[in-house]
């Protein structure tokens, strides 16, 4: 049975809204862990990897070649300009969004674009590709519900999208 769109909107509020900037003596983090392993095993499994940031750093936190890595999917980005980024870092937006494939377990890609605005509001969300209608449709919620750091144009803040992809598997 799928819950409702609606209790996945609560969920993410709730995570989004318990999320702690992470320091920068933390090492950087990639994907979440289970948080106990599975019986029989010390071992704790993925259930979020591949990203190509670290999800426990804020923009300010990253190092310059991660900066660079997130640049290089802008066209023309000049001296005085930076794109948006999660205020918090990814991680709430990927634990909330996991917390949602741990009932819809969908497999696939999910491609999305939102559009920032100078006020580090999320104004829309484009889906580009999704394996499930649900997961979309979570996912542009936890999107909306996130803060970010605006884009900065020549130095001054200004709407921008931001692409957000995530791939979805079952073990």
């Amino acid at each position: 049975m799928r819950p409702s769109a609606v209790a996945f909107s609560l969920l993410a509020a709730l995570v989004l809204t318990s999320g702690a900037a992470h320091s920068q003596s933390e090492p950087p983090a990639f994907g979440i862990k289970e948080p106990e392993p599975r019986v029989g095993s010390n071992i704790r499994k993925y259930v979020s990897r591949g990203s190509m940031l670290p999800i426990n750093r804020r923009y300010d936190q990253l190092t310059a070649e991660e900066k660079a890595h997130l640049l290089a999917v802008y066209e023309s980005m000049g001296p005085d300009d930076e794109p948006p980024f999660p205020a918090e870092g990814l991680r709430p937006i990927h634990e909330a969004i996991q917390k949602a494939q741990q009932s819809l377990l969908v497999r696939g890609d999910l491609l999305m674009f939102a559009t920032v605005g100078a006020d580090g509001n999320v104004a829309e969300v484009k889906t580009i590709r999704s394996p499930d209608a649900q997961m979309a449709a979570v996912a542009a919620k936890v999107l909306f519900l996130t803060r970010f750091k605006p884009a900065l144009c020549k130095g001054q803040p200004c709407r921008m999208d931001y692409p957000f992809s995530f791939h979805f598997r079952v073990d």
